[in-house]
């Protein structure tokens, strides 16, 4: 089957005049029991096997959003940026659950977005308004929601919805856990809770190049990195491409296992990684082409250097 059989035809990656939920709530509705399928005809462009996707069921992935006020059009809401990455979760958590995947988390806002009181109303705003359709959804598909960081179960401004989502999909199986109101400091002051959190195989940052205020004490000694240079804003994601940004994700886990402060090199090896990266500065380049969707860079690393797939 060819990739451009597989594309979703209903995709719109063109923003309206006026700022609209109802498209958010076509995406909160949409299920992906083809994600299976269509995660198999991408493989070759990934360089995965049939095999690779048993794995799914290891992988867990650290998700850093960002990017919600500059992804969007300036006529729109701030808080609609919020609304979007909120949506661009669920879905993304969706497609990985039909992946094969069990667990999943992610960075939602940081203590110190408080320095900037804008943001911090669009980002509460945000939650507030989308916080039924998104708990229903979750409920819906079998998501179970937990909610790490300073005060969110009692101090933090939206704890009673909170309590509400861990309440009522308490009976899911897929674990999604967002961090709401992080900073370094709290999770070093309560390790205990932050044990909560899974360990991850794959951090993928979404925007900007670093992990500064977001690192998670004690979870990422073996996780790989992946760096997105787009936002995590939904309606600027096809389904097609958020399954590719699986692979890569499974990908990275896959080339990095076993290697990451552990790794032996035989003879051969160390000369062929001194070649490809100290003399010749390696880098790959991966041009994929997923249909009428607005373009998306990531970049991969291995042991000879960055790989960057475009799609």
């Amino acid at each position: 089957m060819a990739i451009d059989t597989i594309l979703d035809p209903n995709i719109d990656v063109v923003f309206p005049d006026e700022p609209s939920i109802d498209p958010i709530l076509r995406d909160l509705s949409k299920n992906y029991t083809n994600a299976l399928d269509i995660a198999r005809e991408l493989l070759p462009y990934v360089g995965l096997t049939e095999e690779d996707l048993e794995l799914f069921s290891e992988l867990v992935v650290y998700s850093i959003l960002d990017g919600h006020r500059s992804g969007l059009p300036s006529n729109y809401p701030l808080k609609y940026g919020y609304i979007e990455g909120a949506v661009f979760a669920i879905r993304w958590a969706k497609i990985l659950q039909s992946l094969g995947a069990n667990k999943q988390v992610f960075m939602i806002h940081t203590e110190r977005n408080r320095k900037t009181e804008e943001r911090m109303a669009a980002i509460l705003g945000g939650i507030q308004e989308i916080a039924g359709y998104f708990i229903g959804t979750a409920l819906e598909a079998g998501i179970r929601l937990h909610y790490n960081g300073h005060g969110v179960h009692d101090s933090y401004e939206l704890s009673p919805i909170v309590e509400t989502a861990e309440g009522i999909t308490s009976n899911g199986t897929y674990d999604l856990h967002f961090l709401l109101n992080y900073s370094e400091e709290w999770a070093v002051r309560n390790l205990e809770e932050v044990q909560k959190i899974p360990d991850f195989t794959t951090i993928v940052r979404f925007t900007k190049g670093h992990l500064g205020g977001v690192w998670i004490p004690t979870k990422a000694n073996y996780a790989s990195f992946i760096y997105c240079q787009n936002a995590s804003v939904s309606n600027n994601w096809s389904d097609v491409q958020l399954i590719f940004l699986s692979l890569l994700a499974l990908k990275s886990y896959i080339v990095n296992n076993g290697t990451i402060g552990s790794r032996q090199y035989a003879r051969n090896e160390r000369e062929e990684i001194y070649e490809r990266r100290e003399l010749n500065a390696a880098h790959g380049w991966v041009p994929v082409y997923l249909g009428n969707s607005l373009p998306k860079r990531s970049i991969m690393f291995f042991s000879e250097g960055p790989v960057t797939y475009e799609f």
